[in-house]
Parts: C-alpha cells; sequence; structure tokens
C-alpha cells in the first residue's frame, strides 16, 4: 500500500474553517463589555444663594475588551438661572451634548466631575448624569444629583419632640446631603431633610 502525504491545501483550508468558526467567536463570547460608575461624594447638597457644588464620579472599565463611554448630562428639574455642566479630562459640556471617554480594560477614569451653579433664586434643582458603553449600547449607569438653595414650595418647618418620638427609625438626609437611618431619639440638634414627606425641614430639640 503506498503512503500518500496529505495535501497542505486541504489541511490548510480545515484548520481555517475551525478557527473561524470555532475559536474566535468563542473568544469574543467570554471577552464581554462591564463598567462601573459610581458617585464619589453626597447626591443631595443644601447650597447657600451663589453656591456651587461639585459631584465626583469615578468610571472604571471591569471588562475584558478596550470600551468607549458616552458622558452626558440632563437637566431634570431646573431653577431659572441654574446652570449645570459635565466635566472630564480638562474638557467640560453643556447639558445634552455627549463627552466621549475610552478605557482600556482595569483602567478607570476619576476626572468626572458634574457641577451645579446657583444664583439668587431658590429652589431645588435635578440633574441627570449617565454613562453608556459604545462597545454594548445595552449597559447604561445614571445617577440622579440634588442641589438646593431655601425651602422648597411644598416645604415647612417641622419640630419634634424627643419624648414622643416612637422606635422606628427615620431615612433622612443631613443639610449637606448625607443619607442618615436612625430613631429619632438618637438624631444630634440639626436641620433634616425627610425624603418621604417632600424633604421637609426637620429641626431636632
Amino acid at each position: 500500500m503506498r503512503y500518500r502525504k496529505p495535501n497542505i491545501l486541504l489541511l490548510f483550508l480545515f484548520v481555517s474553517i475551525i478557527f473561524f468558526n470555532f475559536v474566535i467567536p468563542g473568544s469574543r463570547l467570554f471577552a464581554q463589555h462591564s463598567f462601573t460608575f459610581i458617585c464619589r461624594d453626597d447626591t443631595f447638597r443644601y447650597l447657600q444663594p451663589f453656591g456651587w457644588a461639585d459631584y465626583r464620579f469615578r468610571l472604571e472599565n471591569t471588562g475584558a475588551l478596550r470600551d468607549s463611554y458616552e458622558l452626558k448630562i440632563l437637566v431634570i428639574e431646573s431653577v431659572p438661572g441654574w446652570y449645570a455642566q459635565v466635566c472630564a479630562r480638562g474638557r467640560c459640556v453643556e447639558p445634552g451634548i455627549p463627552m466621549i471617554i475610552s478605557l482600556s480594560p482595569g483602567e478607570d477614569d476619576t476626572t468626572i466631575v458634574a457641577h451645579i451653579y446657583t444664583n439668587h433664586n431658590s429652589g431645588r434643582e435635578k440633574v441627570t448624569v449617565s454613562c453608556r458603553s459604545l462597545g454594548d449600547t445595552t449597559l447604561k449607569r445614571e445617577q440622579n444629583l440634588y442641589a438646593q438653595v431655601g425651602l422648597g414650595i411644598e416645604e415647612r418647618p417641622v419640630h419634634w419632640d424627643r419624648e414622643k418620638e416612637v422606635r422606628v427609625p427615620l431615612r433622612v438626609f443631613t443639610i449637606t446631603g448625607q443619607l442618615v437611618k436612625s430613631p429619632l431619639r438618637q438624631l444630634k440638634e440639626g436641620i433634616y431633610f425627610i425624603p418621604e414627606t417632600k424633604r421637609k425641614l426637620l429641626i431636632i430639640k
């Protein structure tokens, strides 16, 4: 029986079919996009007239592929004369204008900062900062930010007596925007905002 040499061309075609139909699709399957987008500051800020608030963010590419991200800020509830913007890497954009940031796997960006500037008008402004993956557009993160000057339209002072307090933990914000969960008798004296009652002013005696 004569030994026949393998056909090199046919062998190459066979290996190519296996590689492009099974190896490459399999590698793409496990190399997925993912990211984290976190605000590093309190998201509710109480300001004085003509004051401003800075909200710092951290964006990290936690996926296995290099990705680009669309960063955008939108004003949801506005106060006349107030201004908002988002900045990163020395560049700033106004509401509605996208900014693109590219990151390699494991790389992060901590230069992202949203700003809300106030004037003499009292009120509360709400903005949303969004971050969307361009490698997988189904991946999107959003963060609401609040800034307030003076009392809101539907707010009024509320005085509580410690002796009449029940043992149910309250969920309130401090004047600097920090969330506190505590029974009334354990709160220190100060001013708090109650989200469940349209952020009415709460004075602890």
